[in-house]
């Protein structure tokens, strides 16, 4: 929230992190990591009063210590780049790991097929693919019968 005569302490922790980081820190993380203070911890819910003072100390702790609020701003802007270097690292490896079981799964397709395609011309033959199979290696079925 922006007005004229309002200070919004996440805006302002934000801006001290890096705005283009998208994150927006909570009145409960403020307090607990710039006041060391715990806040919202009833049960049934947020004390108005309490989130009220809250604020305001966060906000008067931000302006009375500008180069602290500006040494967190840059131990968060690292976390928070870290953060995302491991969320992209984690996609892409999530991205390989399907890539390959596409390729192995179509790769067995194509084998299965072959193997269908050899029964189908070998019966037509009167042998079976068995036949072969049991004396030959996989180099030389490879071979005998032209499987990639």
């Amino acid at each position: 929230m922006i007005h004229t005569r309002t200070v919004d302490a996440g805006i302002v922790a934000r801006n001290a992190v890096n705005s283009s980081l998208g994150r927006q820190w909570g009145l409960k993380t403020l307090c607990r990591e710039l006041l060391d203070i715990k806040i919202q911890g009833n049960r049934k819910g947020h004390d108005c009063m309490e989130d009220t003072l809250a604020a305001r100390e966060v906000v008067l702790w931000c302006i009375q210590r500008p180069q602290e609020l500006a040494s967190w701003g840059l131990v968060k802007k690292e976390e928070e780049e870290q953060r995302q270097r491991k969320e992209l690292e984690k996609a892409q490896k999530l991205r390989e790991a399907r890539e390959e079981t596409k390729r192995k799964e179509e790769a067995e397709k194509r084998e299965e097929t072959q193997k269908a395609s050899l029964a189908t011309t070998a019966s037509k033959e009167g042998e079976t693919y068995s036949d072969y199979s049991s004396d030959l290696d996989e180099d030389e079925m490879r071979t005998t019968f032209c499987i990639d």
